[in-house]
């Protein structure tokens, strides 16, 4: 999704260039003509001199050129040379104005011939861009709908994935709460043994029981030496996949965890969403549930006193960081474990 969200933002600025170089491209076409015109009317003033100009040479050509010497042998006075001269010397200025126009037509119009020669250039090079750009964009529209339909196929699957974990979910849940149901269970015909063998005055074979095994449920901190303070996940939150079904608490990998209160390990297990997990049983109505553990310190059926280290801190399963999942069970269903913790 986000190589397909970085591919829609190529198109975007690919877009954008494409609407840039078209606007940089109307702009060189707007001063190509202004200068093409500007250059024409140019020519045209041009060219009628350079016909005037190629009217002299040619007469020039046909006449020959007339020296000094050549001017007085044919005179017939003074007065007459000097008329013829005076003829001559006007004759070269207008030549010479010419000449001096042609070159300040050159002059005057080099910058424009000049600045006309790159726009083209650059129009030239504009223009194979625009069109990179334009097959670029094509290309990324191509790639864009392939990922789209790839990640469509994706999803569809993991929509299949997720409806099939769910179902997983709720079966583990319901395994669990069998679980809880029959230690409950186990539990009742324990005290009915134990009392039938005190009314009779006698003793009995009853299930071991760890010394701190209480009806109240008064459970302490899960990881002790971490604060409150790294909690980053609260009983309610909402995520991805629905609300917060425990309280998440950061620690370094490898941390102690420790058994909230005293009790029987009913469940010590790996399950692809809780890794590593454990499950003990309190009493009738309370159990609790230790998530996505580096590796297990107890096995099922193990009875745990209360801050006995039963697994340590890790990242097995649906998780994203070294933490610790902790669950509390109220009559088999999930509740916020912050009030039993004093968090508040």
């Amino acid at each position: 999704m986000e190589y397909q969200e970085a591919l829609e933002e190529k198109i975007s600025l690919t877009e954008q260039k494409i609407d840039t170089s078209r606007e940089s491209i109307q702009l060189m076409d707007s001063r190509i003509g202004e200068l093409e015109q500007r250059l024409a009317e140019s020519k045209k003033e041009y060219e009628a001199t350079l016909a005037l100009f190629a009217e002299r040479i040619k007469a020039l050509y046909m006449t020959g050129d007339a020296g000094t010497l050549e001017i007085l042998l044919n005179s017939t006075s003074i007065a007459d040379f000097s008329m013829k001269m005076e003829m001559t010397a006007a004759v070269a200025r207008h030549d010479q104005a010419l000449l001096d126009k042609i070159e300040e037509y050159l002059e005057k119009t080099r910058q424009d011939r000049e600045d006309l020669a790159k726009m083209r250039e650059s129009e030239t090079n504009a223009k194979r861009e625009l069109e990179a750009a334009q097959k670029e964009l094509t290309s990324l529209h191509e790639e864009n709908n392939v990922v789209i339909a790839d990640l469509e196929s994706q999803q569809l699957a993991a929509q299949d994935v997720i409806a099939q974990n769910e179902e997983e979910d709720a079966a583990l849940e319901e395994e669990l709460q069998a679980l809880i149901e029959q230690r409950n269970e186990e539990e009742r015909k324990r005290r009915e043994e134990a009392e039938k063998n005190t009314a009779n005055g006698g003793g009995g074979d009853v299930p071991p029981v760890t010394p701190g095994m209480s009806d109240s449920f008064q459970p302490i901190w899960p990881l002790p030496g971490i604060s409150y303070g790294n909690i980053t996940g609260h009983f309610g939150d909402m995520y991805d996949n629905g609300p917060h079904n425990g309280l998440d608490i950061g620690a370094d990998y490898g941390t102690p965890i420790v058994a909230a209160q005293a009790g029987q390990v009913i469940s010590a297990e790996y399950h692809w969403s809780w890794g590593n997990n454990v499950l003990i049983w309190h009493n009738q109505d309370y159990s609790t549930r230790y998530a996505h553990c580096s590796s297990l310190a107890v096995t099922p059926g193990q009875y745990v006193e209360q801050g006995q280290t039963i697994g340590y801190v890790g990242n097995t399963g649906y998780s994203f960081g070294y933490h610790l999942h902790f669950e509390v069970y109220y009559g088999g269903s999930r509740v916020n474990p912050d009030p039993y913790l004093g968090i508040y």
